[in-house]
C-alpha cells in the first residue's frame, strides 16, 4: 500500500474509496494493521515533539512567574482592605454601643420617663412633696400625676379633684397645673 495514501487515511484527508482501500488492506493480514500504527504514531508523536520544541520554555516560564506575583500582590491587597475592614467594624460596633448607652442615658434622664401618680379614694385624704420641695394635700376622691425629673425646666402637673399646694418658688422653672 502507498504510504501517502496510509498518511492521508491518518489524517482524515481521504475519499470513501481511499479509506476502503486502506480498510480492507488492514484486514488482509494484521502485519497491515501494525504498520498503520507505526505509522500514526510516528506521525502523531513526531508532531507533539514539534509542538513541544516550538514551545519557548524559558518564557512560558517568566509569564508563569509574573502571574504568581500578580496574584500575591492582590493578595496583599486584600489583606490590607481584610485589616481595615476589621478595625472599621470594631470602630463600628463601638460607636453602635456608645448611641445604644447614650440613648438608654438620655431616656433614664428624660422627664417624660417617670411619672407618679398619688390617687385617694373617696372620704381619704393625702399629702405629697414634689421633686421640687412644693408640697400638696389632696382631697377626696383626687388625682395627681407628676413627673420626677430635676433637669425640667418647667414644674408641670396633672390633676383632676381638688388639692392645696404650697409652691416652693423658682422664677426659672414656672409651676403649672394641668387641671381635668
Amino acid at each position: 500500500m502507498d504510504e501517502t495514501i496510509l498518511l492521508n487515511y491518518l489524517q482524515g484527508e481521504c475519499n470513501d474509496e481511499e479509506a476502503a482501500r486502506v480498510e480492507t488492506w488492514c484486514e488482509e493480514e494484521p502485519g497491515n494493521r501494525k504498520t498503520l500504527e507505526q505509522l500514526y504514531y510516528t506521525l502523531f508523536v513526531g508532531e507533539r515533539i514539534a509542538v513541544m520544541n516550538a514551545i519557548d520554555t524559558e518564557a512560558s516560564l517568566d509569564k508563569f512567574k509574573s502571574a504568581i506575583r500578580e496574584k500575591e500582590k492582590k493578595t496583599k491587597r486584600k489583606n490590607i482592605s481584610i485589616r481595615w475592614g476589621r478595625y472599621a467594624t470594631v470602630a463600628a460596633a463601638f460607636l453602635a454601643g456608645l448611641v445604644f448607652a447614650g440613648g438608654i442615658a438620655w431616656g433614664l434622664l428624660s422627664n417624660k420617663l417617670s411619672d407618679y401618680e398619688v390617687i385617694t379614694a373617696a372620704g381619704q385624704r393625702a399629702q405629697t412633696v414634689l421633686p421640687d420641695g412644693s408640697r400638696v394635700w389632696l382631697n377626696a376622691s383626687s388625682k395627681l400625676v407628676y413627673h420626677n425629673s430635676f433637669w425640667s425646666s418647667d414644674r408641670q402637673i396633672d390633676l383632676s379633684g381638688e388639692a392645696y399646694f404650697e409652691v416652693s418658688h423658682d422664677k426659672h422653672a414656672p409651676f403649672i397645673v394641668n387641671s381635668k
